[in-house]
């Protein structure tokens, strides 16, 4: 981010692709080395849909090759 937030700020983040929203809080803020802020948030609730990530069904298993 170009401007600090404010700790316990809260944010709404939003998947373009997808358009699944989800709220979180701010958490950390830190000035970055490229300029601007890195931000650490928590999410309000789980939402696995926002990233639109694919995760193994439970039956699989890792097998050493």
């Amino acid at each position: 981010m170009e401007t600090r937030p404010q700790l316990r700020q809260r944010l709404l983040l939003m998947n373009p692709s997808s358009g699944v929203q989800q709220s979180a809080t701010i958490v950390s803020a830190k000035k970055s080395r490229e300029g601007g802020f890195s931000v650490a948030f928590e999410f309000d609730s789980p939402t696995p849909k926002l990233w639109a990530l694919v995760f193994p069904p439970d039956d699989w298993r890792n097998v050493p090759s």
